[in-house]
């Protein structure tokens, strides 16, 4: 992994501001393709949680496809948690940083999601941790990421390669890890593996 050079900026502030000035309208945040690809790891009646859940189109689109999910959003803006449990009342929204989420109950989730998050932390190995104590036994961590620097942002604090994630899953525990190779463009711009506890 290599750092980007950017300036660590993801601060609850800045987020409140991104999601509440530039892009306050819903519709400013598309679904992407992979998302759907997220699906296919998500059984009916499972409980599934998106770490940096942002607006919530990951768990509302588990929602519409897995009816009887549970669906929890965790997120460092609180002013997205607001307008998520505002918008989507039926699911848990919880404002939250990782690396600080002893709030969440342990061994807990069949599902993890985190979708291009773990290149703006500056640990990124405390996500890969959080997640491995509040899955349950068998739970798949699905984590997505942009590869080396496809995609660059300010916001991003690391660019990673396939073989830096698999050491992250690996150090924090998890087994059968792969990568899922996606449709279109999006295979030659993200990384998406998944692996169990």
């Amino acid at each position: 992994m290599i750092r980007t050079g950017n300036d660590q900026i993801n601060t609850r502030t800045y987020w409140n501001y991104i999601y509440t000035t530039p892009a306050k309208e819903l519709s400013y945040w598309t679904p992407a393709r992979r998302f759907d690809e997220v699906v296919e790891y998500v059984k009916d009646g499972d409980k599934f949680i998106d770490l940096g859940c942002g607006v919530g189109i990951p768990g509302r689109t588990i929602k519409k496809e897995r009816r009887g999910c549970e669906v929890w959003g965790v997120d460092i803006s609180d002013e997205i948690i607001e307008l998520n449990t505002k918008n989507d009342p039926f699911s848990h929204y919880y404002e939250g940083h990782i690396g600080a989420l002893d709030f969440l109950p342990k061994k807990y989730f069949d599902v993890v999601f985190a979708g291009e998050v773990v290149e703006h932390m500056q640990r990124p190995e405390d996500l890969f941790t959080d997640a491995y104590r509040i899955l349950k036994k068998g739970g798949r961590l699905i984590v997505t990421t942009p590869q080396n620097d496809r995609v660059t942002s300010p916001e991003h604090v690391w660019y990673f390669t396939e073989d830096d994630v698999k050491k992250f899953y690996h150090d924090a525990g998890f087994k059968n890890m792969k990568f899922v190779k996606l449709d279109d463009l999006d295979h030659l711009m993200v990384i998406f593996g998944v692996a169990t506890k």
